[in-house]
């Protein structure tokens, strides 16, 4: 008797759509998160599979939808593989600036004089307040690359 009443149960719910939504959010720190559930600022990925009455599911359907979803995991992380090159190419760059700044205002402070060239060539020597403006420069250079 129970295995006539669970045949009856399987065959009533083999008989309806089975869909599997899946939820694809990105947190603070920019990690990518498939769930079942719904969240902030997540977007919905429906998977559906239709079943129709007498009929099985096409296992290359599923295949498809698996695939679709593996496709959409991977674009993700590679976007994510990207941005983070970005970020440390911008950090190195950021380093040199600041390796670069503090250079620069060492051997300016540590020099006797300081001086530029002319269109000619010839050596014009700063003045206590031009050294003291690219001093000043060369901080503020320091203050935005160095923090």
């Amino acid at each position: 008797m129970k295995s006539v009443y669970i045949f009856f149960l399987l065959l009533i719910s083999d008989s309806y759509s089975v869909y599997a939504e899946i939820y694809k959010w990105t947190d603070e720190h920019g990690i990518v998160h498939y769930t079942d559930k719904s969240v902030k600022n997540s977007e919905q990925m429906n998977i559906s599979i239709d079943d129709e009455p007498g009929q099985t599911t096409k296992s290359e359907d599923r295949a498809e939808q698996r695939r679709k979803l593996v496709d959409a995991m991977e674009e993700d992380r590679k976007e994510k593989e990207k941005l983070k090159k970005e970020e440390q190419q911008q950090a190195r760059s950021l380093k040199r600036k600041c390796q670069w700044a503090r250079d620069q205002l060492r051997s300016y402070q540590t020099a006797g004089s300081l001086y530029n060239l002319d269109k000619d060539g010839k050596r014009v020597h700063l003045s206590d307040q031009d050294r003291q403006k690219v001093t000043s420069k060369l901080k503020a250079q320091i203050q935005k690359y160095c923090n």
